[in-house]
């Protein structure tokens, strides 16, 4: 019998987990909204490069990998991830995806 292998997603988005919360606070200020972790959108970012997908469509597929991320009650909407690429570091986003 096969033995169940992991979703490559779970895989990828299980080490990008790892490599983001070595390089990133939670939360970028004390004033933050809190309805995503930087951690959350850092690795749909990750993912969204991964996947060679758009804003849009990347928020569909974050859609169906919400348990993954750890998306509770509110799906990421496409406008989220624009906003956290505008006020992240590009240095660090680069060397985010180099270690992806």
């Amino acid at each position: 019998m096969k033995e169940h292998r992991e979703s490559r997603y779970k895989r990828f988005i299980g080490l990008c987990f790892i490599l983001v919360k070595r390089l990133l606070k939670e939360y970028s200020n004390k004033f933050s909204k809190k309805d995503y972790t930087q951690h959350q959108l850092a690795v749909s970012v990750c993912l969204m490069e991964y996947e060679d997908k758009v804003y849009r469509d990347t928020a569909d597929l974050l859609f169906e990998l919400r348990a993954y991320i750890g998306f509770k009650d509110k799906v990421l909407h496409f406008t989220a991830l624009q906003k956290f690429l505008r006020r992240i570091s590009l240095r660090l986003l680069d060397l985010i995806l180099q270690k992806t």
